[in-house]
């Protein structure tokens, strides 16, 4: 039988492990919706930099293909986030940009900790 400690950090690990998978596909759903407005509005389009068009390149792509390879793209995500951060001038873009910003750090957060309850059962 196995130690109650143990049974306590599976069954942490399991709520977790469902709030990371919940948190995961509502951020990918909020960075669908932003670039869906982004794409619907020209001068939206035309008010992102350069610079903030390629991150955004690069966050897609990486959702897109990375994501299921390694825990670990979700924190490369972050390099791209932060390039982005408080460079949004449209107020409506930034307001969904910060919520979408406020779902992956909760889910990164999970993360973590899901893998230090791994850690602790190795």
């Amino acid at each position: 039988m196995e130690s109650p400690d143990i049974e306590h950090i599976r069954q942490e690990g399991s709520k977790i492990y469902a709030e990371v998978i919940s948190g995961t596909k509502q951020a990918k759903s909020k960075l669908c919706e932003i670039i869906k407005t982004i794409n619907k509005d020209i001068e939206l389009r035309k008010s992102l930099t350069p610079e903030m068009k390629t991150h955004l390149t690069h966050i897609i792509e990486i959702w897109r293909n990375h994501l299921k390879k390694s825990t670990e793209n979700y924190f490369n995500l972050k390099d791209h986030h932060v390039y982005i951060n408080g460079k949004i001038e449209n107020i409506m873009l930034r307001d969904m940009w910060d919520d979408y910003i406020e779902k992956c750090c909760s889910f990164r957060c999970n993360i973590i900790i899901l893998n230090q309850l791994y850690a602790q059962l190795q």
